[in-house]
Parts: C-alpha cells; structure tokens; sequence
C-alpha cells in the first residue's frame, strides 16, 4: 500500500513538473514574439533632398550643368550632382561618400516613352577632381563629407530622377525621387558666369523637384 501511494506521489509530482515547464515554455515564446514584433523597421523616406538609413545620411545639396568641350576631353553635355554624407552610424563599417551615395541614388533622364538610366559623365578640373577625390575617404563618426557625382545627359530638356532606394528593404526598397528639371537648370546656369551650384532647384519627390 505504501508503495502504491508512493507511486501515485512521485506521478503527481512529475505531471506538475511538465505542467510548469510547459507555462514556462508559452511565455518564452511570448516574449520571443513580442521582442520581434518591436524590431519591425521603419522605412526610410526622402526629406529635406536627404535619405538616411542605418545612420548614414545622403544629402543632395546642389546642380550644375557643364556643356560640352567645357573641360578637356569632355564630349558630352555633363549634369553634376553635389552631394553631403553623414556618419551616425552605430556600427564600425567603414562609410565613404561615393559608397553611401550610390548605393542610395541612381539616375535616370525622363522621356515621354521611357526613363533612361544615366551613365557617368566626365569632367575634369582642379574643383571636380578634389571632389571627387574625398568621394574614397572614410567619414569619422559625427563627420560630414562632400563630394559629387557626374553623369553624362541624353538631352538639354528632359528632367532627371534620381531614384532612391534602400537596398536591404526587400520587401519595399523604392523611397521616392528627386526631380532635376534640367531646361530651367540650364537657363539658370547659363545666366551665371561662376555656375554656382544651387539647392533651390532640387525639389525632392515622392515627387521632389530639385
């Protein structure tokens, strides 16, 4: 008799013990869940002609137009792009303008049947090539560094997008646009003789014009 009500005891004590470990179990997964759900990532957005993502901010902050045989070896009409990048980011990976910036924009020149990606443009001289240059160094945390992109234009009239894009968003990686209207840049550029870049042409887009 005592065998059996020491049988049924240690029964007990078992079916307890799984019962405590399968509460346990329902509120790690709980917790699991609840820590997933509060990791869900906003999705990045243009403002103020600036994307940033990860802490690394890429800023458009000027145009300019430079026509053809403006500089050596140039053949083709010329749109350069100023930008700004900004290095927030939390974690220790090394951040260079030229980087961060393409991997945010592309450039494409608009038409009434498609848009057409742009290619790099070439232009040469002492203030496009120091530029162009810090595009390669390695932005310190807290710091901003300037540089520009170059892209060679199909035409003088149609509009250029550049398309923003945050590659690790899979699911939705496309930001919005920033809309160069390049025939209004063109007058304006024509009318100064030092072709100062300027920020009041760029109006950033989901549509921006810039």
């Amino acid at each position: 008799m005592k065998r059996l009500l020491c049988l049924l005891s240690a029964s007990v004590l078992i079916l307890a013990a799984c019962g405590d470990k399968k509460e346990e179990s329902e509120k790690e997964e709980t917790s699991s869940l609840d820590a997933k759900q509060a990791k869900t990532k906003e999705k990045a957005k243009i403002k103020d002609n600036a994307v940033e993502i990860k802490g690394v901010k890429v800023k458009i902050v000027g145009t300019e137009i430079v026509p053809k045989g403006t500089t050596e070896y140039q053949d083709d009409d010329v749109l350069v792009v100023k930008y700004e990048v900004t290095n927030n980011s939390k974690d220790d990976n090394e951040v260079k303008p030229t980087r961060s910036y393409l991997k945010v924009f592309e450039a494409y020149q608009d038409s009434k049947d498609s848009e057409k990606r742009l290619d790099y443009g070439h232009v040469r001289g002492e203030t496009y090539d120091s530029e162009r240059d810090k595009g390669e160094d390695n932005i310190k945390k807290g710091s901003t560094i300037s540089s520009i992109e170059t892209y060679k234009l199909n035409d003088l009239e149609s509009p250029v997008l550049l398309k923003a894009k945050d590659q690790e968003n899979y699911e939705d990686p496309n930001i919005g646009s920033i809309k160069i209207n390049i025939k209004d840049k063109k007058s304006s550029d024509n009318k100064s003789s030092d072709k100062k870049s300027s920020e009041d042409d760029i109006k950033s887009e989901d549509m921006t014009d810039l």
